[in-house]
């Protein structure tokens, strides 16, 4: 799937417990990680296999039943090939050729943005929101930084930054 990092955005799975990639016991990232295009509504695109003739195909994962019949819909009326095409009550699941990406793609509204970014980068990470700083310590906080002058405060934005 690297192959296709610069032209869509690239994720890979994240441990639902951490929030982090999923590691060795070392504590190094794991190898063999699904790397998927997202795309919206929280459809995916990720490789499958070959088939037979070493051309790779890929698969399309789409969790809305409605939405996916009507990208097979447009993908019958499109003339592009689909093969397994799989239902269950609440989503959708078919493979396809990997030289039809940027018409599948389209159909599924795959990101574009942050197509550079690899896939392992922190910046894929979800962001923890949950920390909560008591009333005091910010008080605290505030009534040291008022007083520094502008050339420190570049210091602690970056403290604040890596915090």
């Amino acid at each position: 799937m690297m192959k296709y990092k610069g032209s869509y955005r690239l994720l890979t799975v994240i441990d639902q417990e951490t929030n982090d990639f999923p590691r060795t016991p070392s504590g190094d990232v794991e190898e063999d990680l699904e790397i998927y295009i997202t795309c919206q509504y929280g459809n995916r695109i990720y490789a499958y296999g070959t088939d037979g003739h070493k051309e790779m195909q890929l698969a399309a994962y789409i969790p809305s039943l409605g939405r996916g019949r009507n990208v097979r819909k447009a993908m019958d009326k499109e003339k592009i090939e689909y093969y397994a095409y799989d239902e269950t009550d609440e989503e959708v699941r078919f493979l396809f050729s990997a030289k039809d990406i940027e018409r599948v793609a389209s159909l599924l509204k795959a990101k574009t943005g942050g197509a550079n970014i690899s896939p392992m980068s922190k910046r894929n990470l979800p962001k923890d929101k949950s920390v909560q700083i008591p009333d005091e310590d910010m008080k605290r906080y505030k009534d040291i930084t008022s007083s520094l002058d502008k050339d420190k405060m570049f210091s602690i934005k970056s403290v604040n930054k890596s915090f």
